[in-house]
């Protein structure tokens, strides 16, 4: 048990147990102690482990992690925060300005209203809610959920369900996940899915589906839809201005109020339904 007050603190062991308070200005800890609890309010945080349980709490402007433990719990305000880690739980809990995350933890949980989020992970579940400025997410977990009001929003991934929720202004969407569901008021949207599912409702000024999938619904009352897809069930419902329709699928119903209606299909089964001009 470590309680100081001093300028500089450096710890390094292998006890079974260590605990570290502080509100010295540079801490250090180096362990591969079974458990770890550091609580400090320290400038700068370095921590190195390989402990089987790590919780770190803190308020430092500069905070590294880098752990293999098994369990992993980070909260903190920190400026800026970096966690490098193959635990098998990860929960990261920040406002930090600047957040990189790179874990292959079996479930990783991040909420954040960080202004730059950047996850690298191959985790079977991940969870990111956030409002931060810009977000990339890289995965090919299992299972996806992204909700978020950013203004730039990207997201690749080959998980088998993938959820996402955004009013941000651009969101790009690329997957092969089986299952996809879009909602979204962003004022341009992109969805490139080979998804066997896809879900797509938008107000966006300018939508573009391109997508393989088994069964592909589109509502929306954007501006301009271009719709091109092999599905064998598609259902468009638009009020846009111009609504483009290319597809062979099986069956096609369109109903649209939109000015300018071009269809061009071999599909068995073929409903129009429009006030076009």
């Amino acid at each position: 048990n470590v309680s100081t007050n001093s300028s500089c603190l450096n710890v390094s062991t292998n006890s079974s147990c260590l605990n570290v308070s502080t509100n010295s200005s540079c801490l250090n800890v180096s362990a591969n102690s079974s458990c770890l609890n550091v609580s400090t309010n320290s400038s700068c945080l370095n921590v190195s482990t390989n402990s089987s349980c790590l919780n770190v709490s803190t308020n430092s402007s500069c905070l590294n992690v880098s752990t293999n433990s098994s369990c992993l719990n980070v909260s903190t305000n920190s400026s800026c925060l970096n966690v490098s880690t193959n635990s098998s739980c990860l929960n990261v809990s920040t406002n930090s300005s600047c957040l990189n995350v790179s874990a292959n933890s079996s479930c990783l949980n991040v909420s954040t209203n960080s202004s730059c989020l950047n996850v690298s992970t191959n985790s079977s579940c991940l969870n990111v809610s956030t409002n931060s400025s810009c977000l990339n997410v890289s995965t090919n977990s299992s299972c996806l959920n992204v909700s978020r009001n950013s203004s730039c929003l990207n997201v690749s991934t080959n998980s088998s369900c993938l959820n996402v929720s955004t009013n941000s202004s651009c969101l790009n969407v690329s997957t092969n996940s089986s299952c996809l569901n879009v909602s979204t008021n962003s004022s341009c949207l992109n969805v490139s899915t080979n998804s066997s599912c896809l879900n797509v409702s938008t107000n966006s000024s300018c939508l573009n589906v391109s997508t393989n999938s088994s069964c592909l619904n589109v509502s929306t009352n954007s501006s301009c839809l271009h719709v091109s897809t092999n599905s064998n069930c598609l259902n468009v419902s638009t009020n846009s201005s111009c609504l483009n329709v290319s597809t062979n699928s099986s069956c096609l119903n369109v109903s649209t109020n939109s000015s300018c209606l071009n269809v061009s299909t071999n599909s068995s089964c073929l409903n129009v339904s429009t006030n076009s001009s």
